[in-house]
């Protein structure tokens, strides 16, 4: 009999214990059990099993510019209060999470295997999580103004799926 591919693995596992969406304490659960399955992997399998996951162990979603607007607000509202009550650990996994990501957005924009349209989305994505980086405060009216100037300006393509 094949080995279960690791989606397989994740949705027996949250069978099994009975999960039916991932907060902290499931989330290190999940990771002890399905080890040596990396942070990345079984976000994706959750992801892709349609389990609702709490930030910040959902990681930063990419798939339009919404759901990253979306996704770094929730962020950035955890940040905040994780640090004004001294929750140093879960401030720095927040931002962690963000880094992963922009690393990420920033390594597709430069990959000639994706359309132009689709490198400069993910250009933009990595801009927006720069800008988290910086001030996660500033990111909420920050992020306001510059959909604005992306819906009139065309620097973005429609048909490559680039809601704002």
């Amino acid at each position: 009999m094949p080995k279960p591919s690791r989606k397989e693995s994740v949705r027996r596992l949250l069978q099994q214990l009975g999960i039916p969406s991932v907060d902290e304490p499931a989330w290190l659960l999940l990771r002890e059990r399905l080890q040596p399955m990396s942070d990345a992997q079984l976000r994706r399998a959750l992801r892709d099993l349609a389990v609702p996951v709490a930030p910040p162990y959902g990681g930063v979603r990419q798939t339009d510019l919404d759901a990253l607007g979306r996704s770094l607000a929730e962020l950035a509202e955890l940040y905040t209060r994780c640090r004004a009550a001294g929750d140093r650990a879960r401030a720095s996994l927040c931002r962690q999470v963000v880094i992963e990501a922009k690393d990420h957005a920033k390594l597709a924009s430069r990959n000639p295997r994706l359309s132009e349209s689709k490198r400069r989305l993910k250009a933009e994505m990595a801009r927006w999580m720069l800008v988290w980086l910086q001030d996660p405060a500033v990111f909420p009216p920050w992020v306001a103004l510059r959909r604005q100037r992306l819906a009139g300006s065309g620097e973005l393509d429609p048909e490559e799926g680039d809601r704002l």
